[in-house]
């Protein structure tokens, strides 16, 4: 902008053409009575509540919490490998995990416990063990140990309460 002098600005306009629609008593335009039941409002309800919703903290796992921790790879002995695969602050989603006995295990735990899992069970996508452990598809196909897992947060989503804060992020400030 300091040095030149002189631009070339190029533009592409697109420009809506005119409509002149003729109608007459031959054209038949139907009329939709949308019935509104309370089925209908419980569904839009729901789902605008769940837009807004937020994660909480919680402090034990019931179900489909979320958990944050530390991830240490296990040798055979059940001792955190030395230069094994780790990742802190990895997040586990308890209703994404396959296996139903390792679900289990989570169940009840409370902040700072620690559960050992074999990853591989417990979730069969390689990409999610990737995603989990921060690392590369490759090197998550060739894992096979245990894990420890480090329970740091446990959170659980919850819907967002039907007050005046709820309509203003939906609708708007001071709309409804």
């Amino acid at each position: 902008w300091d040095i030149d002098t002189e631009f070339e600005f190029v533009f592409d306009l697109g420009i809506a053409p005119e409509i002149d629609i003729k109608l007459s008593t031959k054209n038949k335009i139907p009329y939709y009575t949308i019935k509104v039941d309370n089925k209908l409002i419980d569904s839009y309800t729901e789902n605008y509540t769940k837009r807004y919703g937020s994660y909480v903290r919680t402090e034990i796992v019931e179900g489909d919490e979320v958990l944050k921790g530390n991830l240490y790879e296990l040798d055979n002995n059940g001792d955190v490998m030395e230069n094994g695969t780790s990742a802190t602050d990895g997040t586990i989603s308890v209703s994404y995990i396959k296996d139903e006995d390792i679900k289990k295990q989570f169940i009840g735990t409370k902040v700072n416990d620690i559960i050992t899992f074999n990853i591989k069970k417990a979730f069969l996508n390689t990409t999610e063990i990737a995603a989990l452990l921060k690392i590369e598809k490759s090197v998550a196909e060739k894992i096979n140990s245990d894990f420890q897992f480090t329970v740091n947060e446990i959170s659980k989503f919850k819907n967002a309460d039907i007050n005046q804060e709820f309509f203003n992020k939906a609708f708007g400030e001071s709309k409804v």
